[in-house]
């Protein structure tokens, strides 16, 4: 992975088109994940792909196989013009033919590929934050609908984001792609023994991701305290957190208050994730908002049944009743009363968590997402070209009437 800095412009003989990845900072995550299995599964020979994050990034971009160029530009905390400068400069040196931009916190800098570039501009929608959970924030509607007039597409992963940007923001459906993330379905795998190392004395509840508000731990730490008094003398009960984040010590202390420490492992930042995956019987995501979850997908696609709150789109991915159980947001009762079903219940656990997987493999593969982003980028370049040529030709026609 090359980490590059911003020179001069160098004008280099293009050979193949360049995609620039524009994102706030590239740490673990899902849509970080996305990214990284949209870039190694496009074939280099064919694109060139950049990354830029307005802050930095953390070796999770390791995790992209292809030599790219990645760039931070160190924005400051707050309101910080100089971003801008330095975008525009790093536009004029590499001088990519697409700028796709990811989510509110970048949405801003494609003024300045409107204004300093000829990339054509598009802009994905992958979730919401803490700040905005129903997006209702006017201020952050009139941005998307003001900038939406300077892009060529915008990417929604989920129909409940889609249905978002058209009916409350006012995107027309002529600019609106859907495209739900994919997963490495051999990777995430029931039948990968080297990682399925499930200990079957146990029943075991486990979600993956950031230690962070929007995800909301605390909700399921408190719902399993609850379900512990009504589990068995023979159900051994454990949690398993796998993430990092600055929720960290608050989560720490809310299971030192409940006392439940000894069946609770908070195990950080893993890279194997499939292994752990695998150790869970129930996957539970507890979540206050979401788009396209993917930490979901790999759950279904190592078999596992999903508790997901009804936020976002995650009621496009779990099939309530079929494949896990979808349970109101931030509802402690709720969600402690599904965990239960799959104890009462624990021949669901196995019949769930195979239907989940047949979903994955017929909607939700790696093969399927990488080509609707190919086509996406593809027909960006052909209406690109076009519009060139119809320029050049204009151009030629103003010409030819000014010498007659």
């Amino acid at each position: 992975m090359s980490n590059s800095e911003i020179s001069p412009c160098v004008t280099e003989v293009r050979t193949k088109p360049i995609i620039m990845h524009l994102v706030y900072r590239f740490y673990a995550g899902g849509l970080e994940n996305g990214m990284v299995n949209i870039i190694n599964h496009m074939a280099p020979e064919q694109v060139e792909h950049v990354i830029v994050c307005l802050t930095d990034h953390d070796d999770f971009i390791d995790r992209i196989e292809p030599e790219i160029q990645v760039f931070d530009l160190h924005k400051k905390p707050g309101v910080d013009a100089s971003v801008f400068y330095r975008f525009a400069k790093l536009l004029r040196q590499i001088q990519p033919d697409i700028v796709h931009s990811r989510n509110l916190a970048t949405l801003e800098l494609q003024w300045v590929a409107a204004l300093t570039s000829k990339a054509i501009r598009c802009h994905g929608e992958h979730g919401w934050d803490i700040a905005d959970l129903t997006g209702g924030n006017k201020k952050y509607r009139y941005l998307r609908r003001l900038t939406a007039t300077h892009l060529a597409a915008i990417v929604a992963l989920s129909a409940h984001t889609h249905d978002y940007l058209r009916r409350l923001v006012g995107i027309p459906e002529r600019k609106l792609h859907q495209i739900c993330n994919g997963v490495d379905h051999h990777k995430f795998s029931p039948f990968n023994t080297a990682s399925h190392v499930a200990d079957t004395d146990r029943v075991t509840f486990g979600t993956v991701g950031r230690l962070a508000q929007v995800k909301n731990q605390r909700l399921l730490i408190e719902a399993f305290a609850q379900l512990l008094p009504l589990a068995t003398a023979s159900q051994n009960l454990r949690l398993v957190l796998v993430g990092e984040g600055e929720c960290r010590s608050e989560l720490q202390a809310l299971i030192e208050r409940l006392k439940i420490g000894p069946q609770v492992e908070l195990v950080g930042e893993q890279t194997d994730v499939a292994h752990w995956i695998n150790q869970f019987s129930v996957f539970v995501l507890p979540s206050l908002a979401e788009g396209i979850c993917n930490t979901i997908l790999e759950a279904m696609a190592c078999a596992k049944p999903v508790i997901a709150t009804r936020v976002g789109g995650n009621d496009e991915l779990v099939k309530d009743g079929e494949t896990g159980v979808l349970v109101p947001s931030d509802d402690v009762t709720q969600l402690c009363q599904a965990m239960q079903g799959y104890l009462l219940s624990p021949e669901r656990i196995n019949r769930h968590g195979l239907q989940g997987r047949c979903e994955v493999e017929s909607r939700f593969t790696l093969p399927i997402m990488v080509s609707k982003y190919q086509r996406l980028y593809g027909d960006l370049l052909e209406q690109n070209h076009q519009i060139a040529m119809a320029q050049q030709l204009s151009h030629r026609e103003a010409q030819q009437k000014v010498s007659s």
